[in-house]
């Protein structure tokens, strides 16, 4: 019996050794070229410390910093690869065709925050320990990012997201969608196109028309623009307005702000539109001369740009079905309100609470309530209708169930209250 069990175990143990070999004979081990590790058909490890695994996966140093502390890099996957304009060191790229960009532009220097000194002022200038610049990470198939970003998760889509179409195939498309430094993504599928612009979950997109050459018009886009839930936009690559998505905030589904800046959506299908002022930001553009001394200087001076410029388009949605177009310092707080105004009779002020009120074209008005359609401006209605009551009377206070008021400059408290005099007439005497 025991040596019945040997000879089993015998076998088992040379059927598992065959398979193995087997795997292993099977596996690309080809040794790849460069001083470090690089294990792959056509990969390449450029310095030591460098680590390249994968068919094509390698690591690219433009050289020329005469810098000693080159290394760090980590690429995995089939054409991994990391790419560094002057030595920047530290990538991680794992993932089939997975790409990170260190490059040496305004952007990067900017956000420097003095962990080096450069060779010179003005255009052109380069890190003297480039080690000390920012670098990326990128894990997932078909990822991109630039200096200072992250990318998680599986990006194979290709169509249609938001008011982009993107096309995950090749280095040139991938690179459209995701150029912002300090950009983060985690999320299969989900696209962030902003300077520290932070997006989290599943087929979301922040877009952008910045490709790289176009600081002065598209470079200050989405700037902090954050998504947090899933099927979510910030679309600002079809928006004519330089300073689209600048501090806009989305969290839930499906929601949407577009040529909009200061907008903030909480809920489910919310939409804001062409909310948007111009913003005096200097103090985040880019320039030669680079930027803050440090994170929490940079943080400062966002704060002051926010108070300074009154949070620019600053519409709030909080509920659901939500929409506001061509709104300014306006909050919706409910479910299927809508507030309207046109290009050039922009609606301000407005603040609804409720289910399915509607202002159009008209500022500095207080809803609360159902049902109620605002088209005058400085109106107060509180309280529930039976059905939907049109004030379209200026200046006007109802305060009830179904209270209304007729005329301008009335007033008409409690249930079914009806404000019919008009001013200059001789009201209600308490007295007689």
């Amino acid at each position: 019996m025991n040596k019945r069990r040997r000879l089993l175990t015998l076998l088992i143990n040379g059927v598992l050794l065959s398979s193995l070999c087997m795997v292993a004979n099977a596996a690309d081990n080809v040794a790849g070229a460069g001083s470090g590790v690089a294990i792959g058909t056509g990969s390449n490890a450029q310095r030591d410390g460098v680590v390249a695994i994968g068919k094509g996966a390698h690591t690219n140093y433009a050289g020329g910093s005469g810098y000693a502390n080159i290394n760090g890099d980590v690429v995995i996957g089939e054409n991994a690869t990391t790419h560094s304009y002057y030595d920047q060191s530290g990538s991680v790229a794992i993932g089939k065709n997975a790409y990170v960009e260190n490059t040496i532009g305004q952007q990067d220097k900017f956000f420097a925050f003095d962990q080096t000194t450069f060779n010179r002022w003005g255009f052109g200038s380069l890190p003297q320990k480039p080690d000390k610049v920012v670098t990326g990470v990128a894990i997932g198939d078909n990822t991109y990012v630039r200096s200072g970003g992250t990318m998680i998760g599986s990006h194979n889509y290709r169509g249609k997201i938001g008011d982009i179409t993107v096309n995950t195939d090749t280095y040139t498309e991938k690179r459209k969608a995701g150029l912002g430094v300090y950009s983060t993504t985690i999320g299969t599928n989900s696209f962030t196109n902003g300077t520290v612009a932070t997006t989290t979950g599943a087929l979301n997109v922040i877009s952008s028309n910045y490709d790289g050459t176009n600081s002065d018009t598209a470079g200050v886009k989405n700037f902090g623009a954050t998504i947090n839930g899933s099927l979510n936009s910030i679309e600002s690559a079809t928006a004519a307005n330089s300073y689209s998505g600048i501090g806009n905030a989305v969290v839930g589904t499906a929601n949407r702000t577009y040529n909009s800046n200061g907008s903030l959506i909480f809920g489910a299908g919310n939409e804001i539109t062409n909310s948007i002022t111009d913003i005096d930001a200097d103090a985040i553009t880019p320039s030669a001369f680079g930027g803050p001394s440090s994170v929490t200087k940079l943080s400062e001076t966002v704060r002051n740009l926010v108070k300074d410029n009154k949070s620019g388009g600053s519409t709030l949605a909080i509920g659901g079905g939500n929409k506001a177009d061509y709104t300014q310092l306006t909050s919706m707080t409910g479910v299927n309100n809508t507030i309207t105004g046109t290009a050039g009779n922009v609606a301000k002020l407005n603040n609804v609470t409720g289910y399915n009120n509607t202002i159009t074209n008209a500022s500095n008005n207080i809803v609360m309530g159902n049902d109620h359609v605002i088209t005058a401006d400085n109106t107060i209605a509180i309280g529930g209708l039976s059905s939907s009551e049109t004030r379209s009377v200026a200046n006007t206070t109802t305060i009830g169930y179904d209270a209304k008021a007729s005329v301008e400059g009335g007033v008409a408290l409690g249930y079914k209250s009806n404000a019919t005099v008009d001013k200059g007439a001789a009201g209600y005497d308490i007295s007689t």
